[in-house]
């Protein structure tokens, strides 16, 4: 009662206080120097009770507690006054012993009162009982003390709303401005990402990847609009594998929260065309580290790799085209001083990439002594002054010896002309050399053999004459005249003469050759005599002859003509000194390659050859008496005339055969022949058969055609000793005339096969047109084979070579049909 003034404990002194008597309040009391003021009473209800009755001031009695106890006793005019005087934590006790127990509950009320539900749960069944049971008074006390702040408080709110109105338009109107701010950005994001040269996609990890992103490049990349693209996922676009290949990479990229960089992958367009692409796929976190997106970005490589695989095969044929050219290349940096070899250089000087930095420098060393000057040069020109130059040099190739290069400088300037890149290529052509020196060698060899030809063709003419001359002058001798011997050794001279035109003839490769099965250890054996006796006697001959040699199939008169040149040859070469001169036989086998490097400009077929070796001791070549050696009316000696081993080198070549010299000044000379090998047995000599002196064949008249004066007045001068008839004309055209006039009387044409105007082929197809089974005797310098390459010899065409005999004409005169 009268409890307004009282707010506190200290407002209790001096007033009458009930408290449980022996409870904790009352020793609480005590100790606050509180005596005279307690009430002892038997129990908290009891002075509650008694409070409610009227009895002294105030009780003093726990907070719960005592407003349980009111509400139990229906005790409304009593209340809460002033704060708690202290608190009391609540506890809980067990049984001695179970700690395990204790230690549960005590983690319990530390995780409530940590995570704040001990205050919810202590709230919610206490709450009621803590507020305070005002009376009317107290209440409207109260509500003065609410509606006066309250008041305040409206009008604070109004001042407040009109202030915070006032904010909200302005906020409203920044919102406005701000949304669209960024609804531009977004706009203007969307454009970047519409028109990005990438495709860029993105999926929903959380909705089995679907696509959410499809910008437009992913449309023309794909092929996919952005309607049948978004919403649905790989396993509806694309074929099952594909789909599987890309979720795995898009778990990858979630799973690890990193970047995928998928350098090469592919997609199928719904045009069934294969797109290559360069994918980088990277996850989108949210702010709780979750993924909310997988985004992709996609390039299209297929041009790249396609211009990748074009460039591949363009260096590749690059470097084919380089090796089969024989050509390297090289570029020259100056301003760097940085230098930059195809791979077909290194092959070109014989090194290895490894072994060698590429500078200009190298190219020098490897350069030959004598050229690298040149080199030189060439390099300092053209960097000086930019200008494009070439130049034919040398090299020294390891393991190959010298080589011979074709170098190309092209310079690249600024704009103000200074030189800033070299580029070079350089070409082995040393085959090429090689095949243009054997071409031109081969070139002078037909042009001489064009030459020795023509002159043997008009010394055969000659020869005829005097021949038919001397055996008419024989057949007006007797036969024991002093006369007939020397015109039978005329005849011998006539005899060698044709043998001279024989070897012309060979040397142009149109010789009248006898070709026989030899054996070229018993030729070689034959002339042994006659060859001791052609040299000195203080040179030895020597023979080391392979047995069982193959036979070879030759002249053997133009072969024993090439025994005894090189044998006198090797004699003079040794000189009044002591020598020795080594015939040796053998066989051999050349291939293509081995024929093409070792036997230039000269016509040889690969397979089997029959060797001879002839070596002397003498005093050997010069390189430039070994260029030469071969040419005709070359010689070393002082007055030394004729066509020396040119000669050889016609017969050789008329027997498909090959040469070889060896020499160096001081060492000697080593010549090797190599004659193709034949298939039969070697065969013996053909003897030449004299017979004796006959009259008149058959009497008729025989049509003599000959350009030659000499030879259609001497020819004409036999015929007539061996009774014909004879009519003359001196070309086709006037032989066509004479038979046209006469061809009833003309039992037989003597026709030369070399005329002008027309020749003997074509003037026998002009006879034969007129009479088919005209006979006709065919007369040439040449080789029958070779003369006769147009015209097959039969029953009605002979032939008959020059210079001819007359028991040679007799003969060739009584072989044709009568």
């Amino acid at each position: 009662k009268d409890t307004g003034d009282i707010h506190s404990l200290e407002d209790l002194r001096g007033r009458k206080v009930l408290v449980e008597n022996g409870s904790q309040m009352q020793e609480y009391l005590k100790s606050m120097g509180f005596g005279n003021e307690i009430v002892a009473s038997g129990s908290e209800p009891a002075a509650l009770k008694a409070l409610a009755a009227g009895a002294h001031d105030a009780a003093l009695v726990p907070l719960l507690m005592g407003a349980m106890q009111m509400r139990d006793a229906g005790i409304t005019n009593v209340r809460r006054v002033g704060d708690s005087i202290y608190s009391r934590d609540i506890c809980f006790a067990v049984t001695k012993g179970n700690q395990e127990l204790l230690e549960k509950l005590n983690t319990g009320l530390a995780i409530l009162n940590q995570t704040g539900e001990y205050a919810r749960i202590y709230k919610k069944w206490f709450s009621d009982l803590e507020r305070e049971q005002d009376t009317f008074l107290s209440l409207a006390h109260k509500a003065m003390w609410i509606l006066i702040p309250l008041a305040g408080l409206a009008v604070a709110a109004m001042v407040w709303t009109w202030s915070l109105r006032r904010q909200i338009l302005f906020r409203t109107l920044e919102l406005r401005r701000l949304n669209r701010t960024l609804g531009e950005k977004e706009r203007f994001l969307q454009a970047i990402v519409d028109n990005l040269p990438v495709a860029v996609f993105g999926k929903d990890p959380n909705r089995n990847f679907v696509y959410s992103v499809w910008n437009k490049r992913s449309e023309e990349l794909f092929g996919l609009r952005a309607d049948e693209a978004l919403g649905r996922t790989d396993f509806e676009l694309t074929s099952p594998e594909d789909a599987e290949s890309f979720l795995r990479t898009d778990i990858q990229a979630i799973q690890q929260k990193r970047l995928i960089n998928i350098v090469e992958d592919h997609f199928w367009t719904p045009r069934h065309e294969r797109i290559l692409t360069h994918t980088v796929k990277v996850p989108i976190l949210d702010e709780d580290g979750r993924p909310w997106m997988l985004l992709a970005i996609s390039e299209d490589i297929t041009l790249k790799r396609q211009t990748e695989a074009a460039l591949q095969r363009s260096q590749a044929n690059l470097a084919a085209a380089q090796r089969i050219a024989h050509l390297g290349s090289w570029e020259w940096d100056l301003p760097n001083n940085q230098v930059h070899w195809s791979e077909q250089l290194y092959r070109i000087f014989g090194l290895e990439a490894p072994d060698l930095q590429p500078s200009i420098h190298a190219i020098l060393r490897c350069s030959h002594p004598s050229d690298r000057r040149q080199v030189l040069l060439l390099l300092k020109e053209a960097a000086r002054h930019g200008q494009s130059a070439s130049l034919n040099h040398r090299i020294l190739k390891p393991g190959s010896g010298v080589r011979h290069l074709h170098t190309t400088l092209e310079a690249r300037t600024d704009a103000e002309g200074k030189v800033l890149h070299l580029f070079g290529t350089c070409q082995d052509i040393t085959e090429r050399r090689t095949t243009e020196e054997a071409l031109r060698q081969a070139q002078k060899l037909e042009g001489l053999g064009v030459l020795a030809g023509g002159i043997a063709h008009d010394f055969n003419n000659l020869l005829t004459a005097i021949m038919a001359n001397l055996n008419l002058a024989q057949m007006t001798i007797p036969e024991g005249s002093k006369a007939a011997h020397y015109l039978q050794k005329m005849e011998t001279t006539v005899l060698r003469a044709s043998d001279l035109t024989r070897q012309m003839l060979a040397y142009s490769g149109r010789g009248a050759f006898v070709i026989q099965s030899l054996d070229l250890n018993q030729v070689a054996q034959e002339i042994t005599e006659l060859l001791k006796v052609s040299i000195p006697k203080k040179v030895e001959i020597r023979f080391d002859l392979q047995r069982g040699l193959p036979c070879m199939n030759a002249d053997i008169a133009q072969i024993q003509q090439v025994l005894m040149n090189l044998v006198t040859n090797g004699a003079e070469a040794i000189g009044d000194n002591e020598g020795v001169i080594t015939l040796t036989t053998s066989t051999s086998t050349f291939g293509k390659d081995e024929i093409l490097a070792c036997f230039p400009g000269q016509n040889l077929e690969p397979g089997r050859f029959v060797t001879l070796e002839v070596a002397d001791t003498g005093s050997g070549m010069e390189p430039e008496t070994k260029e030469r050696l071969f040419e005709p009316f070359f010689t070393t000696k002082f007055s030394g005339r004729g066509l020396g081993l040119s000669a050889l080198r016609g017969i050789l070549k008329g027997h498909h055969a090959g040469i070889q010299l060896d020499s160096e000044p001081g060492q000697g000379s080593t010549f090797r022949i190599h004659f193709p090998a034949g298939d039969t047995a070697p065969a013996g000599r053909l003897e030449d058969l004299e017979t004796p002196w006959e009259t008149s064949l058959n009497p008729g008249t025989i049509l003599l055609v000959d350009d030659e004066p000499a030879v259609l007045a001497s020819t004409t001068a036999m015929l007539r000793e061996l009774g014909y008839q004879v009519i003359e004309a001196r070309d086709g055209l006037e032989a066509l005339d004479r038979f046209n006039q006469s061809g009833d009387e003309i039992s037989l044409v003597l026709l030369d096969l070399t005329m002008p105007r027309m020749n003997g082929h074509e003037t026998l197809r002009e006879l034969q047109k007129l009479r088919p089974e005209v006979k006709v005797i065919l007369c040439s310098g040449y080789h029958e084979q070779e003369a006769m390459k147009e015209t097959r010899l039969g029953d009605f065409v002979g032939f008959l070579h020059k210079p001819f005999r007359l028991r040679d004409l007799r003969t060739a005169l009584k072989k044709m049909p009568r």
